[in-house]
């Protein structure tokens, strides 16, 4: 799953991933790792002792969508989020992790990036992978729309 792939990395994200690394003594293989969690009998305390591991085994699908959801839950807690009452469930349980690089490819459209660059940039098997969700974007920016609007705002 992405072995040997290359990606641009914000500045701010490689001080992040720098810090990782360095807290976690990866020095190879996964970056991102599975969590391993330990609760032992506190003993005589009578409260639980919980460590945490870093595991050898790779973070899955699964475990980034577990992360992404409960990140979108703390921030609708904070009210960073706001959504119709009712609907925090729904949206949560229809995030992926595919989710965050659609919502990316659709940004940058609307940026103005061409096709064949965001294919690139987000390693899409081709630009029309990419127009594909770009489509409802492009509704109210295409060619035709520029056009006639520019002509209509002339009358």
């Amino acid at each position: 799953m992405g072995e040997g792939a290359l990606a641009w990395l914000s500045p701010e994200t490689m001080g992040h991933l720098s810090a990782w690394l360095l807290a976690s003594r990866i020095t190879q293989g996964p970056v991102f790792r599975r969590i391993n969690v330990l609760t032992t009998d506190g003993g005589d305390a009578g409260q639980q002792v919980v460590r945490h591991y870093i595991g050898e085994k790779p973070l899955t699908r699964q475990g980034v969508v577990s992360i992404l959801r409960r990140r979108v839950l703390e921030a609708i807690d904070l009210g960073l989020v706001e959504l119709a009452p009712g609907m925090e469930g729904e949206t949560v349980k229809s995030l992926s992790a595919h989710s965050f690089r659609v919502g990316l490819t659709q940004d940058l459209f609307a940026a103005g990036e061409d096709g064949a660059g965001i294919a690139l940039a987000l390693r899409w098997s081709s630009p029309t992978t990419a127009l594909r969700y770009a489509c409802e974007l492009a509704v109210g920016s295409n060619a035709a729309a520029r056009v006639l609007g520019k002509l209509r705002s002339a009358v």
